[in-house]
């Protein structure tokens, strides 16, 4: 029974692209094809209504009907519409505008019949003029607005707290002053996107809530690598930025060690990892804070915490990264000296060639209009007594061997030097 129907449908397909349209009602054959379900002779009396409607020049609302028509019964839409866009430059602007029309109306069965054809097809056709078109169509939406110039920034920043959680943080961060704060702060709230929320928080002057914000996020991203790793990073920027901008040094140097005191409480209850090693990424972390930490906090506070009991469970990396510092300071010492060194020399040498002798000749004429030449030797004043004064200034060599870590500490607590977080 079914081979008969399938073969008695194809006939009536051959019968319907023999005969003109105007030889049958449209809607009554159609009602019939429904009922027998034979959908590609159904396809058929569409596409023949369509091509009517555009040769005999219909309306626009017509021509879209025939559209919405065709691509509701097609086996695979997408590729019709595609077909149809490649073809409607042959077209006038009536008929493109009625596709595109019906394209747009028929959005979500499009989508639904493939959505990755259905995103190339909207963005490589300009077939939406207002992303709010899109609502409905999240990914859809996103793509849309991902490929041209951001016009809702707040919309766009919701389509990626639903997409793409993770990269909602550069964005707000490098696009500051084109969102509404309060507004994308309840977005990120609302998504549970911490790292974003922190920022924000910190751009409402919220200080505390930006920082217990973000050292929640580190708990949570403990054991997720590149997830710690970027938590860690944007909780560095925060104490950089506020360090930078507030007139309270006490308040900001707390927030530097609340940040160090997580790291290592972090470490602590990393009870299966070696602790210290280059391998903890905890460890690493506490590195990279030191190393930024140094710039705007005393040594002598950091010093006073290294030598603290909670800190005890780290010393060891912490004693490696004093010793590299020490190591540093004697390398910049040796690094002065020889440009001294160098510099005397280079004084020296201008000097001796500043004291060697020169002639001078000078040409006047006599009461007897005879001309004369005159050769004076001028000897340049000796400088000796300037070399002198450059070689006072030379520093003299200092040199500070310690053999005990405390001695150490205690050399380095007056210095403000960077740590290289290699070490």
């Amino acid at each position: 029974t079914r081979l008969l129907i399938e073969g008695e449908q194809l006939r009536m397909v051959k019968v319907l692209n023999n005969c003109d349209i105007c030889m049958y009602n449209v809607d009554e054959i159609s009602t019939h094809l429904k009922a027998y379900g034979w959908n590609e002779a159904l396809q058929t009396v569409y596409l023949n209504s369509l091509h009517a409607a555009i040769n005999s020049g219909q309306s626009l609302q017509r021509i879209e009907h025939a559209y919405l028509q065709v691509i509701s019964t097609c086996t695979d839409p997408v590729t019709f519409c595609h077909e149809q866009l490649s073809q409607s430059l042959d077209h006038s602007h009536l008929v493109r505008e009625a596709l595109r029309n019906a394209i747009v109306k028929s959005l979500k069965l499009l989508f639904r019949s493939s959505p990755d054809k259905a995103c190339q097809l909207v963005s490589a056709n300009e077939i939406i003029t207002d992303a709010t078109q899109l609502d409905d169509f999240p990914l859809l939406q996103y793509e849309y607005m991902k490929k041209r110039e951001i016009q809702d920034h707040l919309l766009f920043i919701r389509l990626l707290a639903k997409l793409h959680p993770e990269q909602v943080y550069d964005y707000v961060s490098s696009n500051e002053g084109v969102y509404p704060l309060d507004e994308t702060l309840h977005v990120c709230k609302k998504h549970n996107i911490k790292d974003a929320t922190s920022y924000l928080l910190e751009r409402t002057g919220d200080m505390d809530g930006a920082l217990d914000t973000i050292l929640e996020c580190i708990d949570e991203m403990k054991n997720r690598e590149h997830s710690f790793e970027h938590a860690v990073g944007v909780a560095i920027q925060m104490c950089e930025r506020n360090s930078i901008t507030n007139l309270d040094t006490d308040q900001s140097q707390k927030m530097w060690f609340r940040l160090l005191e997580k790291l290592i409480l972090s470490s602590s209850s990393s009870e299966s990892k070696d602790i210290g090693s280059d391998k903890d990424e905890p460890s690493i972390a506490l590195r990279n804070v030191l190393h930024s930490m140094m710039v705007h906090v005393e040594s002598k506070n950091i010093l006073k915490l290294i030598r603290s009991k909670p800190f005890g469970v780290l010393k060891k990396t912490v004693k490696a990264m004093v010793d590299a510092k020490y190591l540093e300071n004697n390398m910049l010492k040796m690094a002065s000296r020889l440009i001294v060194h160098d510099m005397l020399h280079l004084v020296k040498a201008k000097h001796e060639k500043l004291n060697r002798s020169t002639t001078m000749t000078t040409v006047s004429t006599n009461s007897t209009g005879i001309v004369e030449e005159n050769t004076t030797v001028i000897k340049k004043e000796n400088e000796d007594s300037l070399l002198k004064e450059g070689l006072r200034r030379k520093s003299r060599k200092q040199t500070c061997w310690y053999t005990d870590w405390d001695e150490k500490l205690e050399f380095l607590g007056s210095t403000q030097l960077q740590l290289d977080p290699q070490f």
